[in-house]
């Protein structure tokens, strides 16, 4: 009997392998994302505008009215009348309406930067150049060199650096109130393999995301993280949310377990 060739055995692939693979796919998938967001911007506008339209139609007929109410009047209050107007009583004083009560102010939420091997949206940052990222709850010390991070793209929400050396950086995210990350949040911090310092500071939040896969994946310089203000939300992703945190301490591991995150 003729002999068949032995099939080659290909090896299984690593977690390592399955993040890149899964960083490609969203890379592919990018700019069609982004077209859409774009047609459904435009959408928008669209409705907003048929809607001023609409409003500025309705308070030019209202004018109208108004003014032949007014007119019609003057013709009544000019014939001869038998009662004297002084024996009229003026109409009492309408009391004005109460102020309504201030509306909290939402975090305005971050666009999408999963596939991008820069920090934060950056032209010229690259995530291993950053040594710490800090978040802020106001954009009052934002300089004018910040960049907007907003997903609505209307500089809600910005980042800076400042420089420690003349490669490793201070990287500083801000929005009033803090910021709300997008609903996509995979591979956020990933391949930070240079961050020592991650601060949140009650200033980030994640209830609206779904998707945290790979979300600190390779920060190997990373030791310390304190998550006690955020919560992960019912049903997300957490897919190899901490690998390779190699240098996290055994205190640190035993808190994020502690606090309900897959370490």
């Amino acid at each position: 009997m003729e002999e068949r060739p032995l099939r080659t055995l290909h090896p299984a692939p690593t977690a390592e392998d399955l993040c890149s693979l899964e960083q490609r796919l969203q890379q592919i998938t990018h700019a069609l994302r982004q077209l859409r967001a774009e047609n459904a911007a435009l959408a928008g506008q669209v409705a907003q505008l048929s809607k001023v339209q609409s409003d500025l139609a309705a308070q030019v007929r209202q004018l109208r009215a108004d003014n032949a109410a007014l007119r019609a009047a003057g013709s009544v209050s000019s014939a001869p009348s038998q009662n004297s107007t002084s024996s009229r009583k003026p109409a009492p004083a309408q009391k004005p309406a109460p102020a309504a009560p201030p509306q909290a102010k939402k975090r305005p939420m971050l666009a999408r930067f999963s596939d991008s091997p820069l920090a934060f949206g950056s032209d010229w940052l690259r995530r291993d150049q950053v040594a710490s990222i800090t978040f802020l709850d106001t954009l009052s010390g934002a300089p004018a060199d910040a960049w907007d991070i907003s997903l609505k793209r209307d500089r809600s929400a910005l980042a800076w650096a400042k420089p420690k050396s003349s490669l490793i950086h201070h990287l500083y995210i801000a929005g009033e109130g803090g910021v709300t990350a997008n609903p996509d949040a995979s591979f956020l911090f990933a391949y930070y393999s240079g961050l020592k310092h991650l601060s949140f500071d009650g200033n980030f939040d994640i209830s609206h995301s779904t998707n945290l896969r790979c979300m600190f994946a390779q920060c190997s310089s990373l030791s310390t993280l304190d998550l006690s203000g955020v919560r992960i939300p019912w049903g997300a992703n957490t897919g190899l949310m901490f690998y390779r945190c190699d240098s996290l301490t055994p205190g640190t591991r035993q808190r994020l377990r502690a606090q309900g995150f897959p370490i």
